[in-house]
């Protein structure tokens, strides 16, 4: 996902996760926002989260204690994880609760949902090796899965993004546009056919050097006749330390590079999604201060408010993954381990116009990390 090669540790874990630490009761507390941490004014242009804290803690306490939390910055869209391997271990035998009760939290504390439908593909369906890059063997199978999630969520999933990543190995073994589009040729079908209004998002591709390049991807996309079966292209600009459009990777080229190939293909107006990004913390060598952090999010915010034809963008992620502050694969959150705001949250909750809050700061290039 980073440009730096970092979170290969985090994606393995989120591909095989599939046993929850519960921490926060019985699900029986409200965790409404009170009065002091409610958004001020709305946002003026949509943002959301990317979750993957519905991933540990499941129950229904700990779903509602991160939406408070989520709603707290004043986004108002959640990116909820839902892996084919844990859903359907074997066929045709479906693992619902974590997911029916995650979905029905968010949309009961206001949020939108973005249903991510990820792999690996389970063994059953997936093609050896069996590890987080599992693709589907058979497209049908994956459509199917597809087709019944929107047919359960027709009512409370506002958008579905197809696959996370399927441009890098981690995550689709070996990359093929080809391959991927007949993935999500299925999908697109079987969720269209369920309710026409959703909006489906190509799987967020990322500019990680290890994996196809976004434009040869997306490229290869459109050369199999895949234009018609999406909605929106999915980005992920990671890239860290630096701020977006000044790092020397060109992260923010990510953006500029998909939006180039639709606009070559006729299909300017479709919107591009950013269903991840964000800025890790921490004592790692490519860690940034919290303020720093704060800093980078705000303007990179405001920077993709003012592209053409952009779709929400969701930060990665609602809270850190672990104490352990030497590894930035586990810090990209926006509040600590333990629920305390970083600087970041305040500084998002207090935005009522533009999110420029923070380009002042950066226009002098990056600052040393920690």
């Amino acid at each position: 996902m980073v440009t730096a090669g970092s979170r290969r540790g985090l994606a393995a874990v989120i591909a095989v996760l599939s046993v929850g630490t519960a921490a926060c009761g019985d699900g029986s507390a409200d965790y409404a926002l009170p009065a002091a941490l409610r958004p001020p004014c709305p946002a003026t242009a949509p943002f959301g989260v990317s979750s993957i804290a519905t991933l540990t803690d499941r129950t229904l306490a700990g779903y509602r204690r991160e939406d408070a939390a989520i709603r707290a910055t004043g986004a108002t869209w959640i990116r909820i994880v839902i892996n084919w391997n844990e859903t359907e271990s074997a066929d045709g035998s479906f693992a619902w609760e974590r997911i029916d009760d995650a979905i029905s939290a968010a949309r009961a504390d206001g949020l939108s949902v973005l249903g991510l439908i990820s792999g690996p593909a389970p063994a059953w369906a997936g093609v050896p090796p069996f590890d987080g890059g599992s693709p589907p063997q058979d497209a049908s199978a994956f459509a199917d899965f597809a087709g019944l999630l929107a047919h359960r969520y027709s009512t409370s999933v506002a958008a579905w993004e197809i696959w996370n990543e399927p441009n890098l190995r981690g995550y689709w073994h070996p990359p093929d546009p080809s391959a991927y589009l007949a993935a999500l040729r299925g999908a697109y079908t079987a969720i269209k056919s369920v309710t026409p209004a959703a909006t489906v998002v190509l799987g967020g591709l990322s500019p990680d050097v290890s994996g196809i390049d976004i434009a040869t991807y997306l490229e290869g996309v459109y050369a199999a006749g895949g234009g018609r079966y999406f909605d929106a292209v999915g980005v992920h600009p990671y890239v860290v330390p630096s701020p977006l459009g000044t790092d020397p990777f060109g992260a923010m080229d990510a953006v500029e590079q998909a939006r180039a190939v639709m606009d070559r293909h006729g299909e300017s107006r479709k919107q591009i999604w950013v269903t991840e990004w964000g800025e890790p913390t921490g004592t790692a060598y490519y860690a940034v201060r919290e303020e720093r952090q704060a800093d980078i999010v705000l303007a990179g915010l405001h920077r993709l408010q003012h592209e053409r034809a952009m779709g929400p963008v969701f930060l990665f992620t609602t809270k850190d993954w672990s104490r352990d502050s030497s590894d930035a694969d586990f810090n990209f959150g926006l509040y600590r381990y333990d629920y305390s705001a970083k600087p970041v949250v305040d500084r998002l909750r207090r935005r009522c116009g533009p999110w420029d809050d923070g380009a002042e700061a950066l226009s002098a290039g990056p600052t040393a990390t920690r």
